[in-house]
């Protein structure tokens, strides 16, 4: 099949941040309460959900309260650690650089759109995307699992949504490619345990999953 568009998520998928990111959740949740989350229990229960509906699923979960300022909390740490924390993926940069000889890309991703621009920024991959084009943080739509983020994304790439698709390391991310009639991708490049990953995003709805960016461009045929 052809593509018009290629649509990337970031956290896991163009840069390992997964790590950092469930470390800053798990401490902020845990300064506004007696909780005792963890990185591994935040990946495990949390993945590719977004700091805001992070902390409203834990208070609801936990019966604890959490203000709404805990959601800053997290961009303010996260904007401080990226430049030191952020790791790269191996093969995405020498992937972009293949795939937009062939391709539009962008990015659609729960995370705020300022950590996702400074996160490709660290890594220098920002150069392989229009940034005003990128989507990310709630952009006035519902975040994934629902389609708003990547139709939206489709719509600023002039794309159809049934010639895109998507790279996403989530279930929650595969769950919105499916929603908004796009093929899907899973990626476990980062995935702490990729059988169990492989497995949990073909039943989310994954076409196929891929545990190196070197599979993807194989399976495109570059």
């Amino acid at each position: 099949m052809s593509y018009d568009l290629i649509i990337f998520d970031c956290d896991g998928t163009l840069v390992n941040s997964h790590d950092m990111n469930h470390s800053i959740m798990a401490q902020v949740a845990n300064e506004y309460s007696d909780l005792t989350h963890t990185m591994k229990s935040v990946e495990n229960d949390y993945l590719g959900v977004d700091y805001h509906k992070f902390f409203k699923m834990v208070s609801e979960k936990e019966g604890v309260a959490i203000p709404d300022s805990a959601s800053q909390r997290c961009v303010d740490l996260a904007l401080e650690k990226i430049s030191s924390l952020m790791l790269p993926i191996d093969g995405v940069a020498e992937t972009l650089v293949k795939l937009t000889l062939h391709y539009p890309l962008t990015v659609c991703s729960n995370a705020n759109k300022q950590i996702v621009i400074e996160s490709l920024t660290a890594l220098d991959l920002l150069q392989y995307f229009d940034a005003d084009k990128i989507v990310a943080g709630r952009a006035m739509a519902t975040p994934k699992p629902a389609p708003d983020l990547f139709l939206m994304a489709a719509e600023k790439m002039g794309a159809k949504p049934d010639k895109c698709l998507v790279i996403e390391d989530s279930v929650t991310g595969v769950k919105a490619a499916v929603a908004a009639g796009m093929e899907v991708w899973g990626f476990t490049g980062v995935a702490h345990d990729s059988k169990l990953a492989q497995k949990t995003l073909k039943q989310a709805g994954a076409n196929d999953v891929f545990d190196r960016f070197i599979h993807i461009v194989e399976a495109l045929g570059h």
